[in-house]
Order: C-alpha cells, then structure tokens, then sequence
C-alpha cells in the first residue's frame, strides 16, 4: 500500500507576514494544485472562527475551489465543526462537493474546544455533544434523498451525493465518547491521536451497535 501523504491548510499569518489574504487564498490553491501533480494523497482544511490570527472560517468554500482546480488528490475538512452549523445547510454543501469533486471529498466531523466560538454562532456550549448527535442524525437522513421532517418543516435534499453517507462522513475527536459516537451512527471514527484505548473503545462499540 502506497504511504498517505497529507497537506494541511488553516491560513494562520504572524502579524509581520507581507502577503495579503487574497495572496495567501490564491497560493493555497496554487499549493493544493501542485500537490495534485505531485500525488500527494490528500489536501486538508481547517475550521476555526472569531480568531485574531487569520484562521479559515470557510473551508467548505476553499475545498470546493480546491476541487474546481485539481483531478486526483483527495479533499477533507478535518475538522468540520458541525454543531456550529444548520445541518441541513452542510448536507446540500457536502452533496455538492461530492459531485464536484466526482468523491474526492470527506468532512470529519469535530466538536472543536473553544467555547467562543459557540457563543459567536449562537450555540449553547454545554448541548454541545447533543447537538453533535443531533446534526450527524439530519445529515444521514437527508442524504437518502427522501422526504423528512426538520423543524416542523418538510424537506428533501437537492441535489444528492453519489456517494454514501459513510463515504462522506467520519466523526473525529479523541475521547471514548467520540468513539462509542462513530460506532452508534456506522461512521469511521478519525482520532487526531494515535492511542490503543480509542482503537479498542471503537471496535467494541461497532460490536455492540452492530454496526
């Protein structure tokens, strides 16, 4: 098996970096179109927000410029931030990236760690694990491409990925209750650390969910 070779963007600067942000986005393409032609397995993009160092808050958007601009290198948010989103708004988002990208794309799904960032979006800091739930469910859903309820409102995705919702979506974060959550909704589970316990808690869990 050919070596996975990542590249990861979150556009941080130091206040004394020359270049301007629109110099810093067109040379993030640049560098994600070169990585294309050098088979570089895959491109990342960061999410963070109400930050005083430049860091991406829009990394849907980038990876869809990155997928107009590449043919072959995978593309991945890691992580998505979800409980910061409308769910429904990230289906449509992710169904598009998929068929642009012809399945390049895939989120990894996070809760992030700055309760900030929570209170600049509107979303109580302490549901934040139950809205995690609450979001990853809607996603599944809509991404059957049939009718459902949200909001009291009835809705139905358009377009649909190609894809499935497995191929689309993994949970990230480096607890067993990340783990137990990957298992309980049949997604892969992508801690950021490399630890035995996770990898166990996981495994046991798909057991018991059967999944």
């Amino acid at each position: 098996m050919a070596a996975l070779s990542v590249i990861q963007f979150d556009l941080r600067h130091s206040p004394e970096c020359p270049d301007s942000q629109a110099q810093r986005y067109r040379a993030c393409i640049d560098m994600v179109r070169w990585a294309d032609e050098n088979d570089i397995t895959v491109a990342g993009f960061s999410e963070h927000h109400n930050t005083g160092d430049g860091f991406l808050s829009s990394p849907m958007m980038l990876a869809m410029a990155a997928a107009q601009a590449t043919s072959k290198i995978r593309l991945s948010v890691s992580a998505l931030l979800l409980p910061l989103h409308n769910p429904v708004r990230v289906a449509e988002d992710i169904a598009v990236l998929d068929l642009v990208s012809q399945g390049r794309f895939m989120a990894v799904a996070g809760l992030g760690y700055r309760e900030l960032e929570y209170q600049t979006l509107g979303v109580e800091w302490k549901r934040r694990g139950k809205v995690m739930d609450e979001n990853i469910a809607v996603l599944l859903q809509a991404w059957r491409g049939e009718r459902f309820d949200y909001n009291g409102v009835q809705v139905i995705l358009n377009p649909v990925p190609e894809r499935p919702a497995q191929a689309l979506l993994c949970v990230g974060g480096n607890s067993v209750a990340a783990a137990r959550r990957a298992a309980r909704f049949g997604l892969l589970f992508a801690p950021a650390i490399d630890d035995p316990e996770l990898e166990h808690a996981y495994n046991a869990a798909c057991e018991e969910y059967g999944t």
